[in-house]
């Protein structure tokens, strides 16, 4: 959807092209598995929106708004009224609001406002928060992890190039990820935690955001049933499914496990 009078052709500048130069948008992006995005592209503007070409996608960073209570619709409006009020610099791709809503700011091929000197090669994402701890609400929690990690499957990133605005200038935002770092997924050695119940939430952000850019880049357009069971087994093993099945989301979990018990066998010794 795109509003405020902004024109439908520069809504499909955020969507890539596929090598058939098939455009993509929302719905396509939700059967890949992202949730929905409403674009709404900031009008072009120094202060916002500068439309300076973004230097590659190498990191996703994720931010807090640090104001508590704000909707994505209000940061996003903030945003646009730096056209006028000319306050500050800042901006970010996408907005997610407190009940999980996503609201897409300026087009993946531009540079936003956000991320300091990763903003010529990062995308980022700024999430709306009810109180001064910046805990994440779970709706805007699963929705910024599914984000994410469709933008990691989208432009080729792993779970490690997903990072903090904290981890390029040391602010403390977003701030419940920096007071917390065993809810971010990392110890002070950079190393992915493992014991998903010591966050609050379903599991640390690193570890849910690995689970989906599994499910994304290796499962394609699937069933639930068969997403989840991809998370099971090897990268081999899911390509070897989606190769020799030409419609492997028609199959059920048990279907993909019947099929690779057969060839496991014979993998296990082709690698000794």
């Amino acid at each position: 959807m795109v509003r405020k009078g902004q024109k439908q052709e520069e809504s499909a500048e955020t969507s890539q092209k596929t090598n058939d130069h098939t455009n993509y948008g929302p719905e396509e992006w939700m059967s890949q598995g992202a949730p929905y995005i409403d674009v709404q592209l900031l009008t072009p503007n120094e202060y916002s929106r500068p439309q300076l070409p973004l230097n590659g996608a190498d990191y996703i960073a994720i931010h807090y708004t640090a104001n508590p209570g704000a909707t994505a619709q209000n940061n996003r409006d903030y945003f646009e009224n730096l056209s006028i009020s000319h306050e500050a610099k800042v901006s970010s791709h996408f907005v997610v609001g407190l009940e999980g809503e996503v609201i897409q700011c300026i087009p993946t091929s531009e540079m936003s406002y956000a991320t300091n000197s990763r903003n010529v090669d990062s995308i980022s994402i700024e999430c709306c928060h009810k109180d001064d701890t910046g805990v994440f609400e779970q709706e805007t929690y699963d929705s910024v992890v599914k984000l994410a990690a469709w933008l990691c499957a989208r432009f080729g990133l792993t779970s490690e190039q997903v990072i903090r605005h904290y981890d390029v200038t040391g602010k403390e935002c977003p701030k419940y990820y920096v007071d917390h770092p065993d809810a971010w997924g990392a110890d002070e050695g950079g190393y992915q935690c493992t014991d998903h119940n010591r966050s609050g939430l379903d599991g640390d952000f690193l570890t849910r955001s690995t689970d989906y850019i599994h499910k994304f880049a290796y499962a394609g357009i699937a069933t639930s049933n068969y997403k989840s069971y991809c998370l099971l087994v090897t990268f081999r093993e899911v390509f070897f499914v989606n190769k020799v099945h030409r419609k492997p989301e028609n199959l059920s979990a048990k279907s993909c496990e019947c099929m690779i018990s057969v060839h496991r066998e014979d993998w296990s010794l082709r690698d000794q």
